[in-house]
């Protein structure tokens, strides 16, 4: 009897950064995050100098794509595979990428109903999804 091949199921949640002057900033994050990942993000004060490399490899792991700009207004390329892009980011944005990361995969649960009906591995967004990442009140 041939075995089942099984993928990890893999969803897609566009969160927008919620911090004063970036209205209209988004990034998407993959929900399939590790749990020895979220307990290195969850961890601030330990984060040291040496971590940053460190950091910028996890972001890039999950962090699938985004609308931000540098410093000078130019757009910074989709950081998805690449942990160099995470170097020109501000701290403040920095930041907001470890804490949104974390929160990512619970706001990316589908709702019941909708379980079945959710791409796994496709790279489309959940159809639970809304801008902000959470589900239409209309659905809960």
């Amino acid at each position: 009897m041939p075995r089942e091949k099984r993928q990890l199921p893999v969803h897609l949640v566009k969160m927008e950064v919620e911090l004063p002057g970036y209205e209209g900033w988004w990034a998407r994050f993959r929900t399939d995050i590790l749990v020895g990942d979220v307990e290195i993000l969850s961890d601030v004060e330990s984060w040291t100098t040496g971590s940053w490399k460190l950091l910028r490899e996890i972001f890039s792991r999950y962090v699938e794509d985004w609308n931000f700009l540098d410093r000078r207004g130019r757009k910074l390329p989709r950081p998805f595979g690449k942990p160099e892009v995470f170097k020109d980011l501000v701290l403040d944005l920095f930041y907001w990428l470890a804490s949104a990361l974390v929160e990512a995969p619970r706001r990316g649960l589908p709702l019941p109903a909708e379980a079945e009906a959710l791409p796994s591995t496709s790279g489309e967004l959940s159809s639970a999804e809304t801008s902000a990442g959470l589900p239409k009140s209309s659905e809960v």
